[in-house]
């Protein structure tokens, strides 16, 4: 009964939070909306409310796996191909864009990550997001969707790097850009505009510059604004 009122609702209104019912398509098969709450897992029937997140299906064999609670808003989630795979931990909040093209791409993202805008591309990647992660305004991760060749040789130049890692307790700043190779340490900084073309390795660090490169070492940080910091009670313990 719910599933068929939500259904009228939705073709009849263009209210905003109508966008956020579960569609389905009976030309498509096997795509699923899985909520996990203390450890069980319960697949959405069609025609759900997702609170905050617009979820399209274009394409076969797709999940989502959303892990309660969370608190999303005006995050979209499109599925261009088949077998793919997108994960939210416990606790995630804010604002996600996700394009997966190609098939058999993969996000994961850890507990507790905070987004005021984050959006991302792939084409048959692996997406790895740590836990306590937080993300500024107007982030993009990109991979390459075309073949770079040689000339000569007809080889191929830009070769897909498939995992793509974001460790925990990462502050990410306004305008990053992150590209196919990109590796993030835990516990590090990506200062505001910086265009990410490489993996690092060490952590504590600030990743600044186009492209980017380390900075400064032997850093931390954490959530709390400046003006009230106070490295007596001080928790980096992440």
């Amino acid at each position: 009964m719910f599933m068929l009122f939500y259904k009228f609702l939705y073709k009849i209104t263009r209210k905003k939070e109508f966008h956020n019912i579960y569609k389905y398509n009976h030309k498509l098969k096997n795509n699923k909306i899985i909520i996990i709450q203390n450890g069980q897992e319960e697949v959405l029937p069609p025609y759900t409310y997702i609170e905050g997140l617009n979820i399209q299906f274009f394409s076969n064999n797709n999940t989502v796996k959303i892990e309660l609670p969370i608190k999303l808003k005006d995050s979209t989630i499109c599925f261009h191909n088949d077998n793919n795979l997108v994960y939210f931990g416990q606790n995630t909040l804010g604002v996600f864009s996700l394009n997966l093209f190609r098939e058999n791409n993969s996000v994961y993202i850890g507990r507790g990550v905070q987004s005021n805008g984050f959006g991302c591309t792939l084409h048959g990647d692996q997406l790895q997001i740590g836990d306590k992660c937080m993300f500024s305004n107007s982030i993009k991760l990109w991979t390459d969707g075309h073949s770079v060749i040689d000339e000569k040789t007809k080889d191929l130049l830009n070769k897909p790097n498939h995992v793509i890692k974001i460790g925990n307790h990462v502050w990410i700043g306004e305008n990053v850009v992150l590209l196919k190779k990109t590796q993030i340490p835990s516990n590090s900084i990506v200062a505001h505009s910086s265009v990410v073309t490489k993996a690092f390795q060490e952590e504590n660090v600030v990743i600044a510059g186009n492209p980017a490169s380390i900075v400064k070492k032997g850093i931390n940080w954490n959530f709390t604004p400046p003006n009230y910091y106070d490295k007596n009670t001080a928790d980096l313990s992440f």
